[in-house]
């Protein structure tokens, strides 16, 4: 069973929401993994449909795939 989320995730919030879900399935979220997803979303757009990035957290429980377009401070 899979269900969207929808809404946004404000770029301050974004480290400890990805951890959080690291731990849900067993994945051992490190700093190597947020340098890689913080340089990945800069280049984003939320109104490209090929604009937004994806970071799989593959975990021993389950696998998630998160995906985000641009971030910034206004939203």
């Amino acid at each position: 069973m899979s269900k969207q989320i929808a809404g946004w995730i404000m770029d301050r919030n974004l480290r400890a929401f990805l951890e959080l879900l690291s731990r849900y399935v067993d994945y051992a979220f490190d700093d190597t993994d947020w340098d890689t997803i913080e340089t990945g979303v800069r280049d984003t757009d939320d109104e490209e449909s090929d604009g937004w990035y994806s970071y799989p957290l593959a975990g021993t429980s389950a696998t998630l795939k998160s995906a985000s377009p641009a971030l910034s401070a206004a939203r």
